[in-house]
This record gives structure tokens, C-alpha cells and sequence, in this order.
């Protein structure tokens, strides 16, 4: 679960954050309709068809911490140590089960409201009559269930599968029914009720965003004031002022157990009456609509960076359950031996990895000693995963990656003298991962430079020809 949050809860709700503080600037008073908020909180359920590689992640770094052991005790021999543990900690670890804990408690308290509301309709309601339902068809464009509560509150609609229409009955029936069923259908129509149980669905998944709540009202605004447009459309202001009375009406009643369209503390209900007073539900243009949906498009790449991440996850799990189950085939030992393969450069494609270097050593099996100012950059060759990094007797400060498994691949950097990542973090080729030093048997600030398959080094030449030239003549 800790992969889950890290690595598709928490970056799903940054991906969403432009979107949800620029959209009611876009705005101005105008509402949007919408499916652009409903857009906006799907924004953060994209990546939800993923692979949970990131769970993976999690438990294969968990797996690396108890190997480490608190102390960094050796993997391969008295001389190597792994470091402090992944970059995930204890407490990032437990952030995700609380986040699933939350999660899970919210939703069985929403499922339990729901069966009570549910079990409260069924109590006090009792079936329309014929010509209430002959109405509602009309109105709707075909046949509907209609059900007549007692006592006051205002009409809703209910039920996403098999919607029905709830009209409380107050004693006397209304004299602007019409408007009452147009406004209800308006929100089947438009798929008001899936809009809202999405906003839910988020909601529940995102308790920790404060800024979906923010979302979810903005989309509760909208549906009502899209119903009120379709009702209040080629109305005049005589109209437009008793359609307004008929919802101050409603407001003053006790709610009923639908809910509310004038909640958030009367704000809803202010904002669909200076709606009514501009003529109508204020609604932006076609442009504008088109221009929020761009920059909820807009966040895509932001997903796209995620889905990225994720699938790093995903690759280093499994490349860390296949190292730890066979350290030797990737950390220095005291044994070396030169491998045999034909075209080993074949199986795997390496970045040179210190671009700021002077010269290097000749081209050896055992690996290249690149030489560059002390504090250079080095960089991973490949994309990879950290299987270790600690001290060696000979090679000092040392990083290990773990690029691919069947066969073993593995690069190493030796003599370093900072390190900028950390076992078990996912990293890419070209990213900064230590700085060249004059740790352990070295005369000088170098980087040595090994590439390993199945245990085996292979001269890291092979992989970068047009490096050779420099290598034979500075050597």
C-alpha cells in the first residue's frame, strides 16, 4: 500500500492541482459546465488501470531494509555495506496503510449512509398517481418511476442504475410542478447523478487532498445550475423572479433525505438565484468551456511523468526480488571472473557515465579508471535500481545498479566520494547518482567504472566505441 500512495495517490493529486486552482480563475463568475469539473476530478483516475507495481516496490525495498539490518550488516563478505535502506522509510511505509485504513473506513461509512437512506425511502414513500407518472414521462421523454414522500423537503432523483423521482408531498400539490419535474429531469439527462457518484468515488480515494471537496462543490454548482437553464430557458424576468421565489420556498423547508441543491451554507442557493437575475445559469461561453477543458488536457503530461514513475516502480521490484535472491551475480567479490560471451554489449545499451572526465585508463576487463576533477558528476549508465552502496577495502565508496535480470546485468562505481542515491530507489539513465572521489586504494581522484553479466566483468569499452580512440592514446 505504501507504493500505491507514493506512487499513484500522491502524484495524481499534484497532477491535479493546476487544474483545481485554475479553473475557478478561468472562470470569473461564469459557471462551467459540468463535465469540466467532472473531467477534473476524473483527471485523478487515469492511471488507475495500472499495473501495482508500486506495491511490488514497496514490499521488495521493505526486503532490502530487513536484509541491510539496522546496522548495515554485509551482504557479499566482510568488506561491502549496504547503506541506510531504501528511500522509502518506516513511516512513508505506514503513510500507506493509513491512507488505505482512511480510505476504506470513509467508504464503509458512505455505503452504511446510503442502505439508511435507501432504508428511510423505502419507509415513508408510496407509489405516484397516474397522472403524476404521465407527467414525469412526458417531461423525462419515456417512462419513469415517481414515488411521493410525506412531509416537506424539496424533489430529487435517486438511483443510478434504475433512477426514480421523489416529489415530497406538502399538503398540497404545487403549482409550478413543471418546473419541478423539468429541472429533475435536466439532471438525468445530462448525467448529473454519475457525475456526483464520481466526485464520491474520489472523494473517498482522495480524503487527504483538500482541494477535492473544493472540486466536488463546484460540480454539485454546476448540475444545478444547468438544471435551472434548461428550465428557466425563454423565460422572462416575471418568470425568472417565481422560479426564484419557488427556490427561497424550498430553501426554508426541512430537507428531505435526498439532500440539499442549496447547501454550503446558502451559497448555492445565492448562486443560482443572481444566476436567474443575469438572465439565466451564467454560463460561459463555448470558447470558455473549450479553453477549461484544454487546461484540464493540459495536465496529462504531468499523469504521463507518473505513469512513467510508476512503471519505474514496478521494473525496480522486480529487478530487486531477482538481486536479492543472487547478490553475487552483481556486487564486487573477491574473485573476478572475465566472462565469455561473444556480444555481451548487445544485451543492454550504457550512457557513458562522467561526461566531465580528463582521461581513462586502457581498455581492461576489469573495468576503466576514469579520471576527473574531484566532486564530477557521475551519472547511471543505464535505468536501473540500487541494489547496494557502502565501503569496499578496495574501491572505497561504492555504488552498485541493477540493470536487468536473465541475464544479470549490473554496473558498479567505485571510489566515490559522495553518494546522491540511496538502495532501492528507481533511477534513470543520466541521472546524477554519486560524485567522484579518492576513497579506499585509490592515488588519485577516479571513478572505477565495471560492468557485470552473470557475475562475470566485461571490459565497459565494448560499450562505448567511440570512446576508444581517447582510451588507446591517453592511456
Amino acid at each position: 500500500m505504501s507504493g500505491a500512495f507514493w506512487g499513484w495517490a500522491l502524484p495524481m493529486a499534484l497532477a491535479g492541482v493546476p487544474a483545481a486552482l485554475l479553473l475557478p480563475a478561468l472562470a470569473r463568475g461564469r459557471a462551467l459546465p459540468a463535465w469540466v469539473w467532472g473531467a477534473a476530478l476524473a483527471l485523478r483516475l487515469v492511471p488507475a488501470a495500472l499495473p501495482g507495481g508500486a506495491v511490488k516496490g514497496a514490499v521488495a525495498g521493505q526486503a532490502l531494509t530487513q536484509t541491510a539490518g539496522e546496522g548495515g550488516q554485509a551482504l557479499t563478505g566482510a568488506a561491502f555495506r549496504l547503506a541506510e535502506g531504501p528511500a522509502l522509510g518506516e513511516w512513508a511505509f505506514l503513510a500507506g496503510w493509513l491512507w488505505l485504513a482512511v480510505a476504506l473506513a470513509l467508504a464503509a461509512w458512505k455505503g452504511a449512509g446510503w442502505l439508511g437512506f435507501q432504508a428511510r425511502l423505502r419507509r415513508c414513500r408510496r407509489p405516484a398517481d397516474e397522472e403524476l407518472c404521465r407527467a414525469w414521462a412526458q417531461v423525462l421523454g419515456r417512462p419513469g418511476r415517481v414515488w411521493v414522500l410525506e412531509g416537506e423537503g424539496q424533489p430529487f432523483v435517486a438511483g443510478l442504475f434504475r433512477p426514480a423521482l421523489y416529489l415530497p408531498r406538502n399538503g398540497e400539490r404545487e403549482e409550478r410542478q413543471d418546473w419541478m419535474l423539468r429541472h429533475e429531469a435536466a439532471h438525468l439527462r445530462r448525467g448529473h447523478l454519475w457525475l456526483k457518484a464520481l466526485g464520491g468515488a474520489v472523494g473517498i480515494l482522495y480524503w487527504f487532498d483538500p482541494l477535492v471537496p473544493a472540486l466536488r462543490r463546484r460540480l454539485e454548482e454546476a448540475c444545478e445550475l444547468e438544471s435551472d437553464r434548461a428550465v428557466c430557458g425563454g423565460m422572462g424576468p416575471e418568470e425568472r423572479r417565481e422560479y426564484a421565489g419557488l427556490l427561497l420556498a424550498f430553501a426554508e423547508k426541512a430537507p428531505g433525505p435526498g439532500g440539499s441543491g442549496f447547501s454550503r451554507r446558502g451559497r448555492q442557493l445565492e448562486t443560482r438565484i443572481l444566476a436567474l437575475r443575469r438572465g439565466g445559469a451564467a454560463f460561459g461561453r463555448r470558447g470558455l468551456s473549450v479553453l477549461a477543458l484544454a487546461l484540464v488536457l493540459a495536465c496529462l503530461p504531468v499523469q504521463a511523468f507518473c505513469r512513467q514513475e510508476l512503471g519505474g516502480l514496478e521494473e525496480g521490484s522486480r529487478l530487486l526480488q531477482g538481486a536479492l535472491s543472487r547478490p553475487e551475480n552483481f556486487l564486487p567479490g573477491p574473485e573476478e571472473e572475465a566472462g565469455d560471451l561473444a556480444e555481451p554489449e548487445k544485451l543492454l545499451r550504457l550512457e557513458w557515465p562522467v561526461e566531465g572526465y580528463r582521461y581513462c585508463s586502457r581498455s581492461q576487463v576489469s573495468g576503466l579508471s576514469i579520471v576527473a576533477e574531484p566532486g564530477t558528476l557521475i551519472t547511471a549508465a543505464a535505468d536501473g535500481v540500487v541494489l547496494a552502496a557502502g565501503e569496499t577495502q578496495d574501491q572505497g565508496l561504492t555504488l552498485v545498479l541493477v540493470h536487468g535480470l536473465e541475464p544479470d546485468l549490473s554496473t558498479s562505481y567505485g571510489h566515490c566520494s559522495e553518494l546522491l542515491i540511496t538502495p532501492g530507489q528507481w533511477v534513470r539513465a543520466g541521472q546524477p547518482i554519486a560524485r567522484v572521489g579518492q576513497t579506499g586504494l585509490a592515488t588519485g581522484p577516479f571513478c572505477r567504472y565495471q560492468v557485470r553479466i552473470e557475475g562475470q566483468l566485461y571490459p565497459p569499452a565494448l560499450w562505448h566505441p567511440d570512446k576508444l580512440p581517447q582510451l588507446e592514446n591517453d592511456g
